[in-house]
């Protein structure tokens, strides 16, 4: 039987050898089974979690250990029952992924082992494990950067298109919300929707603005456990400005990070003073004084992305408050897309 059925029939024999006795010399009569192994879900539905267990077999007449179990994306989850396996005895491994991209995704499970008796005995398993993900919702743009609007320039409005996917899940009507954002949805035939949106640029508060059209679907008026948001940020004009007056990080790998500075500056020429600074998502992205950078009428901060974050949009502000004529805030809308994991496969 092939590696390929062994993985389909969910039993596994990992610690294989041609020879069921180890001897003193392991190099000379033990072959240990190395091969990567394979699992693929198919095509599953966007939103959604796989799973899949795997018994794990002994061939040794020695108790095999289970020293790490690593994975190559936030996407999977792996357990194993026992860490210490007896000779002809079975541990479970349990694999669960749950995507958070469309399209076909690759994902790596890595288990490192050794034989208690014979510590210099060691080997690695290599689980591949593979699926297509459907898309549900279509929808464009994915996110909208409205820039810069003038509380004088009357209100502003903006369009989303949406269409169904390819995942065969029965949906008959959607359901849109936002904080800010007016919204009105309008649909054009069975299987396409517009949506329409506008905001007065006179009811924003602050200088910067974050909101979020969502997007739920439902069957006969009852919602389905699948939610989209369309990210809309902008800034207000102002006498104090930051630069860049957004944050676009584009795509990164989720164990890389992005370094970089924002400018606080002053166009009256009035010398600002610091408060706080905050971050709406400081598990991502944090933000930081730079002193020695920082010169009347200008403040100058840090900006650093932190790694190992699940995959998917990133978006939020970065606010500084501070105080020069008066107290204020003054804030960044931020957007990136993590990527599944660090060899670039999603």
């Amino acid at each position: 039987m092939n590696v390929r059925c062994l993985i389909v029939a969910g039993i596994v024999n990992l610690f294989a050898s041609t020879d069921n006795n180890l001897n003193a010399d392991p190099n000379s009569n033990l072959n240990i089974d190395s091969k990567d192994h394979y699992l693929d879900f198919g095509g599953i539905v966007e939103q959604s979690q796989v799973s899949h267990n795997f018994e794990l077999i002994n061939g040794f007449s020695h108790s095999v250990k289970i020293i790490s179990i690593d994975k190559s994306c936030g996407c999977t989850n792996a357990s194993i029952n026992k860490m210490l396996v007896s000779p002809g005895d079975r541990a479970e491994l349990s694999v669960t992924l749950t995507p958070e991209l469309t399209g076909g995704i690759r994902s790596l499970i890595a288990i490192e082992w050794k034989t208690v008796e014979l510590p210099e005995v060691t080997g690695h398993i290599k689980i591949w494990l593979y699926a297509n993900v459907l898309t549900l919702l279509n929808y464009d743009p994915k996110i909208f950067d409205l820039g810069i609007l003038k509380t004088d320039s009357g209100p502003v409005s903006l369009e989303v298109h949406i269409s169904r996917g390819l995942a065969a899940v029965k949906w008959n009507q959607i359901q849109i919300n936002s904080n800010v954002l007016k919204i009105k949805q309008k649909q054009i035939d069975h299987n396409t929707y517009l949506i329409t949106a506008s905001i007065d640029p006179t009811s924003i508060t602050t200088s910067a603005f974050r909101d979020e059209i969502d997007i739920k679907l439902l069957q006969d008026g009852n919602i389905l456990p699948y939610d989209y948001q369309v990210p809309v940020l902008g800034k207000i004009e102002s006498d104090v400005v930051i630069k860049p007056s957004s944050l676009y990080l584009g795509l990164i790998s989720s164990i890389q990070q992005r370094r970089g500075q924002i400018e606080v500056i002053a166009r009256n020429g009035l010398p600002l003073q610091l408060i706080s600074v905050q971050s709406s998502n400081p598990n991502f992205i944090t933000l930081k004084l730079n002193k020695k950078a920082s010169t009347p009428p200008m403040l100058v901060f840090d900006y650093e992305t932190q790694p190992n974050v699940r995959a998917g949009v990133k978006s939020g502000l970065l606010t500084v408050r501070i105080t020069s004529d008066k107290e204020r805030d003054v804030s960044l809308p931020f957007m990136a897309y993590v990527s599944g994991d660090a060899m670039g496969v999603h």
